[in-house]
Parts: structure tokens; C-alpha cells; sequence
């Protein structure tokens, strides 16, 4: 698998990581960087080894109507 994340040292991630407050409409992802991410997100370290991750990927025309019902 290519990557198309830019690595970064713990340190850079940590110095650079911002919170995101707002949901705003944005351009679509290639769904190859939702899968990227989706694939590095599986190999994080969970507590306790629970490995509870459950994720939701909207994309799409399934976005637009769910957009519409959390936008206000």
C-alpha cells in the first residue's frame, strides 16, 4: 500500500495536532486515504488489549442526508 499520509515523528504529531470544534463541508476523501487511515487506525494499541474499535464510514449521498440532519 502507497502512502499518502505525511509520517511524522510522536514529537511533530504532538507539536502540530489541533481540535476540531466544527463540522464544516469539506471535499470529498479518496476513499484510498479513508482506507489508509482506517487501516493504520486498526493497528493503534487499544486498552487492555480490548480491541473495541467500531467505525462508520459515510461517504457519498448517504453523507449529504446525514449532513442534513445533524447540520443544525
Amino acid at each position: 500500500m502507497g502512502s499518502t499520509l505525511q509520517e511524522k515523528t510522536l514529537a511533530q504529531a504532538i507539536h502540530v495536532r489541533r481540535s476540531i470544534r466544527t463540522i464544516g463541508r469539506t471535499p470529498e476523501i479518496a476513499r484510498e486515504t479513508v482506507e489508509e487511515v482506517i487501516q493504520l487506525a486498526l493497528k493503534a494499541p487499544s486498552a487492555f488489549n480490548m480491541q473495541s474499535d467500531r467505525m462508520v464510514v459515510v461517504m457519498g449521498e448517504s453523507h449529504e442526508k446525514l449532513w442534513d440532519m445533524v447540520k443544525d
